[in-house]
């Protein structure tokens, strides 16, 4: 399975393009002033003389930075702001409120409202260009941040493709481990012999078994490999095939007699 991991560089690789403002102003000669300000700057405008109109603007399409006065007939300032603020959950426009005096806690209202930042007129040019821009950086942070939280989704995403095939292979590995012990109950003379197997995760490092040696004699081994996983296991089973009934004369425990008689090796070997 071909996995695509998403790229870091790829992800803010969008370039930037000229945000579009929308001047709200009752005012026709500083709508033009703010309007013809923007667009020498190379700034996309579109104005709007009251809140309804802006409304409709932003509905057909809607802008990044607004610059908006806070006296007007019908809505306020401040009411077309929560209604901008309404019209999008996933894009948030730069919010600009323009005001000749506020009164005490005027700011504070407007902050609550959705404003991002507050311009007390009269404005000169460099006040608000120096205002836009800083509405730009933060579009350009917000941009950012939209793409490199869907880089975290998409790299979840991927990490979960990942953690499932390897959940599934070491499924696979436990059930060739557990295979690895054929006979877990077996009646003898003179007694039973009952085992189990039971690792801490998946697969690990740990095997029983056992074999015979001779009529009324068997062999019973118990191997720990340090460490976890399946590495642990593959070495557990490699173990396991030196102590195999199935092949006596490859057992490392017994000792070949004459007459393919066995008996137990002797310590050290």
């Amino acid at each position: 399975m071909k996995l695509d991991i998403p790229s870091l560089s790829e992800a803010v690789a969008t370039p930037a393009v000229s945000p579009l403002i929308l001047v709200v102003e009752w005012d026709e000669t500083h709508r033009e002033f703010l309007s013809a300000s923007l667009r020498a700057w190379g700034y996309e405008v579109i104005s709007a003389a009251s809140g309804a109109v802006a409304l409709t603007l932003c509905e057909r399409r809607l802008p990044d930075i607004v610059l908006c006065s806070w006296a007007m007939t019908g809505l306020s300032g401040l009411d077309f702001c929560r209604a901008f603020r309404a019209l999008s959950e996933e894009r948030r426009g730069y919010f600009i409120l323009l005001t000749d005096r506020p009164e005490g806690g005027a700011v504070a209202r407007a902050l609550d409202a959705g404003v991002d930042d507050v311009l007390i007129r009269p404005i000169g040019p460099p006040d608000l260009r120096a205002q836009v821009m800083a509405g730009e950086r933060f579009l350009v942070m917000q941009r950012e941040l939209t793409q490199k939280n869907k880089l975290i989704t998409e790299t979840l995403d991927v990490l979960r493709q990942v953690h499932a095939l390897i959940d599934k292979d070491l499924i696979e590995a436990k059930k060739f481990q557990q295979s690895l012990l054929r006979e877990r109950y077996r009646a003898m003379e003179g007694g039973n012999l009952s085992m189990m197997l039971r690792s801490a995760g998946h697969v690990g490092g740990d095997l029983v078994g056992y074999f015979p040696v001779r009529p009324g004699v068997v062999g019973l081994f118990g191997l720990d490999v340090s460490g976890h996983g399946i590495s642990s296991a593959l070495m557990t089973a490699r173990l396991a095939g030196y102590l195999s009934a199935s092949t006596p004369d490859q057992n490392l425990a017994l000792t070949l007699l004459p007459g393919a008689a066995m008996r137990p090796a002797p310590r050290g070997r």
